[in-house]
């Protein structure tokens, strides 16, 4: 049985492109590879760093197969499956710091904000927030990708919205400190999900693949 299973697990083979759009540890990426390697040495799992809108895109247009994606969608060509809740924060670059140690979020909404130009799931939830308060922001810095986002936040330029531990080891090399609203009430929160295409939902190569990330997650049942 042990033998038969080999075979069938080294009979599984294939060229995977892996889209993701957080730290690689943050998103257990050396427990998925490790897996993988262990378990089915004949899949190639090539990894793109890239944002939640892009991956998204590259699945729909077949340029990738599956990834990581933050936010819900409403997307009937793909198939998502829940990984985890995500804590956001605002993190303000510390030359701010003092001025805003006791500000509202509208004191800060009037300070400098990194606003991508591609989809950006944690910024759209705060400006939802924001918007059903009646503030905008009217001070924008935008980034047309993730490099140049965080060549802003290196340089201290605007506040930004990132994940919680992205965020601390930030915080932890004095790039920024995380804002915390006085009055407590608002915490803002999205979901991580692996994304698929819907065709390829009984592809084994790409259920093999999602099978050990969400083992990686301890999602599998």
């Amino acid at each position: 049985f042990f033998n038969m299973a080999k075979t069938l697990q080294n009979n599984i083979k294939g060229h995977v492109i892996l889209g993701i759009n957080a730290d690689p540890e943050y998103l257990k990426i050396p427990k998925i590879i490790q897996s993988l390697y262990r378990q089915y040495p004949n899949i190639n799992l090539e990894i793109v760093t890239s944002s939640t809108g892009e991956i998204t895109q590259g699945i729909e247009t077949g340029k990738m197969d599956c990834g990581f994606a933050f936010g819900s969608h409403n997307n009937h060509q793909l198939k998502s499956v829940f990984l985890d809740r995500v804590d956001l924060v605002i993190a303000v670059p510390v030359q701010f710091k003092e001025q805003c140690r006791h500000a509202t979020l509208e004191d800060i909404a009037e300070l400098p904000w990194i606003v991508p130009t591609n989809l950006c799931p944690f910024l759209n939830l705060v400006q939802s927030y924001l918007k059903t308060r009646g503030i905008d922001l009217p001070n924008k810095v935008f980034a047309n990708d993730d490099i140049t986002k965080y060549a802003y936040i290196n340089q201290g330029i605007a506040i930004s919205v990132l994940e919680m531990n992205e965020a601390k080891n930030l915080a932890k090399n004095n790039k920024v400190f995380l804002w915390k609203n006085p009055d407590n009430k608002n915490k803002f929160e999205t979901s991580l999900s692996v994304i698929y295409s819907n065709h390829q939902s009984d592809d084994l190569l790409i259920n093999t693949v999602t099978s050990c990330i969400k083992d990686a997650w301890n999602k599998n049942t």
